[in-house]
């Protein structure tokens, strides 16, 4: 019949599969500008301004994966003289006979996924002026 059967005559240890995934990324941008304008009205005058930014980012992830292990039949047979461990994997049936003659171990395996990023910015901007059209500012930021 439709029958799969496993025999140990010490432990028996059915694993998932593995799969680990490590990729890195860091970059960095930069910017210049340089101008010149005229203002009417409550700041009236001419100006030339220079505006500079920079920036940075880097990013670390590393993640696991299981995949399961499979066992699928009408009839599954599980026996072993020790210990028998599912750890990650998948018994499908209409009937199961487990015969273990230590201790029966079943875990449940979690993929897992870590991100760490970090980015940082700083800017700023500087405007001289003849008449009252003057200004300056900046910015800096981090996460």
């Amino acid at each position: 019949g439709d029958t799969l059967s496993l025999d140990s005559a010490r432990d028996l240890v059915l694993e998932a599969g593995n799969s680990s995934n490590t990729e890195q990324s860091k970059g960095s941008n930069a910017g210049f500008e340089v101008g010149v304008g005229a203002s009417v009205g409550a700041q009236t005058g001419v100006y030339a301004y220079v505006q500079a930014s920079a920036g940075s980012h880097k990013s670390n992830v590393d993640g696991s994966t299981w995949q399961n292990t499979q066992l699928a039949g009408q009839n599954i047979v599980l026996k072993s003289e020790g210990d028998t461990t599912l750890r990650g994997a998948v018994v499908k049936g209409d009937r199961i006979d487990a015969q273990i003659g230590g201790d029966l171990t079943i875990e449940s395996l979690q993929d897992k996924l870590d991100i760490q990023s970090k980015e940082s910015s700083v800017g700023g901007r500087v405007q001289i002026s003849a008449g009252t059209a003057w200004d300056a500012s900046g910015y800096a930021s981090g996460a």
